[in-house]
């Protein structure tokens, strides 16, 4: 196991965009919709971060508090495979990719202050 790996509270999982918007957001729907199925999770709840640049780039953030440590481990591989193919796909595209980071914090995301609009949604 990786040191630090416990305290990674949160996914923030950034939606960039390259001159003509961000990528689709459905790829990273099906995997959660299909993770929480597969794992029996109850409810995987995330933050949807708007406006963090001018070209509508903005960020899911799923909260992990509740995953046991397999899940998170499980969750972090499945969300690494989705960022390989988002970012595989929008290469050749005009789109933007995606970048994950993980946060112990909510309030270590980039630009949360200045925004402030923060919506939870339910999976």
């Amino acid at each position: 196991m990786i040191f630090g790996q416990e305290k990674n509270q949160y996914a923030d999982i950034y939606f960039s965009s390259k001159c003509c918007g961000t990528p689709s957001e459905e790829k990273l729907v099906s995997f959660l919709k299909n993770f929480k199925t597969q794992h029996k999770i109850k409810n995987i709840f995330v933050y949807n971060v708007c406006c963090r640049g001018e070209e509508g780039e903005y960020s899911i953030i799923i909260d992990m508090r509740s995953f046991s440590s397999n899940e998170k481990i499980k969750l972090k591989e499945g969300l690494k495979k989705t960022q390989l193919a988002y970012n595989e796909v929008y290469k050749k595209s005009r789109e933007g990719s995606i970048m994950i980071t993980y946060l112990d914090d909510l309030e270590a995301v980039p630009y949360q202050k200045k925004i402030g609009k923060r919506k939870i949604m339910k999976f």
